[in-house]
C-alpha cells in the first residue's frame, strides 16, 4: 500500500454471522499514513464490492492517536455475495521511533435482525493502544 510493504498482525474470529478482525503494522515515522490508509480504505471497500459508503465520527479510547483516523459504515457484499455491512477504522499512534498501524473491521450480515450497531460501535470503541 502506498509503495510499502507491511507486515500485518491480523487477529480475528467469527460469531453469530459476524467477522470480527483487528490488524496492526509498524511503519518508519516518515511514511506518509494518509495515503497508506487511504488505500487501505480503498482495498477494503473494493473487496467487500461497496455500494454506498458513510463517513462516521472517529471515537477511540487510545491515547494519542495521531492525525488523519478514518471510520467508516459501508454496505457491500460478503464473498459469497450475501449483503454485509461492514463497521472500520483506521489509526495510527506513535510506537517508540515508528508508527503503529491499526485497522479493525466488523462485518456484520444485512440479514441479521440481531446485530446491531451498537455492538461494532462497542468493538471499535474499545480499541486501546497496548
Amino acid at each position: 500500500m502506498a509503495s510499502q510493504s507491511l507486515e500485518l498482525a491480523v487477529a480475528g474470529c467469527e460469531a453469530d454471522g459476524a467477522v470480527w478482525a483487528l490488524m496492526s503494522a509498524t511503519v518508519n515515522s516518515s511514511v506518509n499514513r494518509e495515503e497508506l490508509f487511504k488505500g487501505w480504505r480503498q482495498a477494503t471497500l473494493q473487496n467487500m464490492r461497496a455500494q454506498e459508503v458513510a463517513d462516521v465520527p472517529f471515537a477511540s479510547k487510545a491515547q494519542a492517536v495521531l492525525p488523519g483516523a478514518i471510520r467508516l459504515k459501508a454496505q457491500g457484499l460478503d464473498p459469497q455475495g450475501q449483503g454485509v455491512t461492514a463497521h472500520a477504522i483506521w489509526f495510527a499512534y506513535p510506537d517508540s521511533d515508528q508508527i503503529r498501524l491499526v485497522h479493525a473491521v466488523v462485518y456484520q450480515n444485512s440479514n441479521k435482525r440481531n446485530q446491531s450497531q451498537q455492538s461494532a460501535d462497542q468493538f471499535l470503541e474499545s480499541i486501546t493502544r497496548p
